[in-house]
């Protein structure tokens, strides 16, 4: 089991969440790396959600994990190892959080699409700023073709 080879401090926890291979660095982010994690709604409305986050695993999305529970049913000896290579193209990410934040990363996987950016292990962190599409195109909304339209 996870748990039983990943040393957790009793602040912290072990969430699965969801990203499409390509935003994951085109599938290149790796257990043991450092990620810094950006949730978007459906409009592009886009937050940084957590920085310098250890990523403890990488597995299958969420698909195939639902595909291979079910061949459980029938074969019960079937087990996750028969089905991914040691090095699996991404699509669940297993996360080392603090516990205060495991419902952001909850709410966000449900409810948003997740990014995850690699970043070095000397990776300074940065505020948090809420961007969306208009912001980028306009960033200065006092010209005139800046102007939203009511």
């Amino acid at each position: 089991m996870l748990t039983d080879t990943v040393l957790l401090k009793p602040d912290e926890r072990l969430v699965a969440v969801r990203a499409q291979a390509v935003r994951a660095v085109a599938a290149t982010v790796k257990s043991g790396d450092k990620v810094d994690i950006y949730v978007s709604d459906s409009t592009g409305l886009t937050i940084l959600l957590g920085q310098g986050i250890e990523v403890v695993a990488v597995t299958l999305e969420a698909s195939q994990l639902e595909s291979i529970a079910a061949e459980q049913l029938t074969n019960p000896d079937v087990k996750l190892e028969d089905y991914a290579s040691a090095n699996p193209i991404g699509g669940t990410y297993i996360l080392r959080v603090p516990v205060g934040d495991v419902a952001k990363y909850i709410a966000s996987d449900i409810g948003g699409v997740l990014t995850l950016s690699t970043r070095s292990l000397a990776g300074i962190d940065t505020a948090p700023v809420t961007v969306d599409i208009y912001g980028i195109l306009c960033p200065d909304n006092t010209l005139p073709q800046c102007t939203r339209s009511r």
